[in-house]
């Protein structure tokens, strides 16, 4: 059975549940997961329904290209999913960081996290636990780093994502939170007031939590750096 780096113990901390519709009448059989799911918290806003999907363009290899120039990744294998779920989001990112793992990963890690629930429940529900931890180290590193000045001036770039199961927004919520973090950290470090190793340390345990999700749903396989994979897709 995967176990994860990080103690579980604390997913305990988690209140409430994010009231999704339960019934999923799916083309493929719906999640083991889909069920109740932790709450979005407070310090968020609610998800804003984007009925008329953002205008992008396909190249040959299913890759997106948005408006302004931002490449996405496997967005045809998102919009392949069927199911009764959906939610259309413009997701902000002011962090370059969490934008290109968004934009590198996500479309492919919730499709995977879809596919290989179907029959599965212990699955579904390990890959909810992983959840639960991601969503613990983004809003650790969101509280490590509150004492931070935030980027009056931020460059917001804008990702058009498609959410078709409650792990799915879930992860997207820890997004959201951990982009907040990485943009004060990039700003501190702009200003000169954090170091590189600084930087890393406080942005391990989070990033190491998505690479458990991305190694469990690869079947343990060996994951390529960010720097890898970003090179290899044409990602800057």
């Amino acid at each position: 059975m995967w176990v994860s780096a990080r103690d579980r113990a604390r997913a305990g901390c988690y209140r409430g549940v994010w009231a999704i519709p339960a019934e999923m009448n799916t083309t493929e059989k719906a999640p083991a997961f889909a069920a109740r799911f932790p709450s979005i918290g407070p310090n968020l806003a609610h998800m804003e329904l984007q009925h008329t999907p953002p205008t992008i363009a396909f190249g040959t290899d299913g890759t997106a290209v948005t408006d302004d120039g931002l490449v996405l990744k496997n967005v045809h294998k998102a919009e392949r999913i069927n199911t009764n779920y959906e939610a259309r989001v413009e997701a902000p990112f002011e962090s370059w960081q969490i934008c290109r793992l968004v934009r590198r990963d996500f479309n492919f890690v919730i499709t995977k996290c879809f596919h290989r629930t179907v029959g599965r429940r212990s699955v579904g529900n390990h890959l909810r636990d992983l959840g639960y931890d991601l969503r613990l180290q983004a809003e650790y590193l969101r509280d490590d780093v509150a004492s931070l000045e935030t980027n009056p001036e931020p460059d917001v770039r804008t990702v058009p994502l498609r959410l078709f199961t409650h792990l799915g927004g879930s992860l997207y919520r820890s997004m959201l939170i951990a982009d907040k973090a990485y943009a004060r950290l990039n700003y501190a470090f702009a200003k000169g007031k954090v170091s590189e190793s600084d930087f890393q340390e406080y942005s391990r345990n989070f990033e190491l939590a998505w690479a458990d999700i991305k190694a469990y749903i690869n079947d343990g396989q060996s994951d390529k750096s960010a720097q890898e994979l970003g090179a290899a897709q044409g990602i800057a």
